[in-house]
């Protein structure tokens, strides 16, 4: 009986610690989520300020990719691994993939690995020219909500990652 009641007991306290550590995971799993947002600005105006046109850049985008965005310090420095090509989210599956259009007018940022929790904060605090949230392109205009667009495209997935492309043009401020 004694033996049984340690093991119980050591059931319990190894269940109750799992419950705990689900608990910090989802707690601090919003503040990833604002920690994206500050990412996926730095990124968008290092690169629009490296690559833009401005002083000492380039005159567009077409030459965007992660590792020339790493070299130009256009990624902050708690996203990379050290291989000079990958660019990590703050959660644990989550990568951003950086490209431009075939007219260099363009460029995104491709999120893939985001939570639910915090697909829409993401994809509505970004300053872009479109948004696309698992294949649904999500446009601008006076007579759609994006908010409501971003949260049915996100809550689609629910449960699941959602992979979210930024798009962001040369004039845009």
């Amino acid at each position: 009986m004694n033996a049984l009641a340690m093991i119980g007991g050591l059931l319990v306290t190894i269940y109750l610690a799992a419950q705990a550590a689900i608990a910090v995971v989802h707690m601090f799993s919003g503040g990833m989520a604002s920690t994206a947002v500050q990412d996926a600005d730095y990124i968008a105006n290092h690169i629009k300020s490296n690559f833009g046109g401005n002083q000492n850049g380039s005159t567009n985008f077409s030459s965007v990719s992660n590792a020339l965005a790493i070299s130009t310090a256009s990624v902050p420095r708690s996203m990379l691994n050290g291989d000079g090509q990958t660019i990590k989210g703050p959660w644990s599956t989550s990568y951003v993939n950086l490209s431009s259009s075939a007219d260099g007018g363009s460029f995104y940022e491709t999120w893939s690995g985001v939570p639910a929790s915090a697909c829409s904060e993401l994809a509505n605090a970004a300053a872009v020219n479109y948004i696309n949230v698992n294949g649904t392109q999500i446009g601008f205009s006076p007579t759609s909500s994006v908010s409501t667009a971003v949260a049915q495209a996100c809550n689609g997935t629910a449960g699941a990652m959602n992979n979210i492309v930024l798009s962001y043009v040369m004039n845009f401020e």
